[in-house]
């Protein structure tokens, strides 16, 4: 985190602690209520005297996030630059962006370049059960079923994180400029009110949806089918047997084990998998099921067979469409005229000859590369910057991955400002904008 971040983090928090003891001690006087910690004092004059504090920590906030902004634009533009977007917020001129429009970290923890805080509980760590020794849980990496109590302070925090740099985004857009950003289902709504709480404001959420996903889930089975205490193949096992196919022909081999019985589930699977690694491996939960000699786990896996724990496949992920309320002009087409955003280009956003809708269906092409786990279709990204700015504007992307903004806005002849503090991804970001650079050059030369 950058000084200036931490500073504006810093008086946030002073700003808020104080703004909730002032909410506490306007209850108790409307409520005449006199706090034990205020019991001789005049609340009244406690409260103007907070509220003189608030004000001072105000002005030296918007100090921080107006009076270090520089003049001029042209060295941000068109390029990728490498560092932390909080540095460059706060510097960048005032009213000179026409879009925001950034995949931005959802605090999900996907991988390291997702991570926004510590968090160090079972889920994320893989300490329970069920995620010991599993890769999928390494540390801080994202949680798949695992979601405990601790998770809750998640939104909080990623709440807070994306406040400390909407902030310093506000001033930069021209009034009326819309500001997408991608996000987590999880987490979108937290980053929602943080954008309002900077001073933008909810437009619509718009739906982009996949083709494929990828798709978790747990099966509450196959965690019940191993909790039983007792495991016995018994005739009537082997009867079952007989009805599965594969299983049954394999059956035979295991006549060994009639009868005798095992306290632990994986006791008997080593039991099984002596006589017959393959059996083992590919019937484990089969062979579990019809082993079970548990009555009250029986019940149970019996009564919930059928059932994941986790979420239904996820084909559609949120992009939250906000923009900067308008003050200098009365009405929006008046905005429209003097700042030039706040329209929607309809004959350029028709999909089959119908008008835009909010739910949007873009693939990856079959040229395209993905080299970031967050990768957007360029085809995606570049319908929302056509439908939304025209040819020469500015297009802003603080957490610009692996470039694809920037490359959408370098094909719509749009300008652009991109930050990006991993320095692979910048790497990766740059090769692929340099790429589309020369294509320019070669379609330059050929005509």
């Amino acid at each position: 985190m950058s000084n200036s971040s931490k500073n504006i983090s810093l008086l946030n928090l002073k700003i808020d602690k104080l703004q909730k003891e002032i909410s506490y001690l306007t209850f108790c006087l409307e409520n005449d209520i006199k706090p034990d910690e205020y019991e001789t004092e005049d609340i009244e004059m406690i409260i103007k005297s907070k509220k003189v504090e608030v004000s001072n920590l105000q002005s030296e906030l918007d100090k921080i996030l107006n009076n270090s902004r520089e003049s001029d634009l042209t060295p941000y533009l068109n390029k990728i630059i490498l560092g932390d977007c909080t540095e460059y917020l706060s510097k960048l001129p005032k009213n000179s962006v026409h879009m925001f429009l950034s995949d931005i970290p959802y605090g999900i923890n996907l991988d390291e370049w997702d991570v926004l805080h510590n968090n160090t509980n079972s889920a994320l760590l893989g300490a329970s059960p069920a995620q010991e020794g599993k890769s999928a849980f390494k540390r801080r990496g994202k949680p798949i079923n695992g979601w405990n109590k601790e998770d809750r302070q998640i939104n909080q925090a990623y709440h807070d994180w994306v406040y400390s740099w909407a902030q310093q985004l506000f001033p930069v857009m021209k009034e009326g400029a819309p500001v997408l950003i991608f996000g987590a289902r999880r987490t979108i709504s937290s980053a929602i009110a943080a954008m309002e709480k900077a001073g933008f404001l909810l437009k619509d959420i718009l739906a982009w949806e996949k083709s494929s996903a990828h798709h978790r889930s747990q099966d509450i089975f196959k965690v019940l089918v191993k909790r039983g205490n007792k495991y016995k193949l018994t005739e009537q096992s082997f009867n079952k047997m007989s009805d599965i196919e594969g299983l049954n022909v394999a059956a035979p081999t295991l006549e060994s084990l009639l009868n005798i019985e095992f306290d632990k589930y994986d006791s008997f699977i080593k039991a099984v998998k002596n006589i017959n690694p393959k059996l083992a491996k590919k019937y484990t939960y089969e062979l579990l099921e019809i082993a079970l000699a548990d009555e009250k786990v029986k019940q149970d896996v019996e009564k919930w067979k059928g059932w994941k724990l986790g979420n239904l496949a996820p084909y559609y992920e949120p992009i939250a469409w906000l923009f900067k309320p308008y003050d200098s002009v009365v009405t929006l087409t008046d905005n429209v005229l003097v700042n030039e955003v706040g329209a929607i280009n309809m004959n350029v956003g028709k999909i089959n000859g119908r008008e835009p809708k909010n739910i949007l269906k873009f693939d990856f092409t079959n040229e395209e590369e993905k080299v970031h786990d967050a990768q957007k279709p360029i085809e995606l990204i570049k319908y929302l910057i056509n439908i939304m700015t025209r040819e020469g504007q500015v297009i802003l992307d603080p957490f610009v991955g692996s470039g694809t903004t920037a490359v959408a806005a370098k094909e719509l002849n749009r300008n652009f400002i991109a930050f990006e503090i991993n320095e692979h991804y910048h790497s990766l970001a740059n090769k692929r904008l340099n790429q589309e650079i020369k294509k320019e050059h070669q379609i330059a030369l050929e005509i």
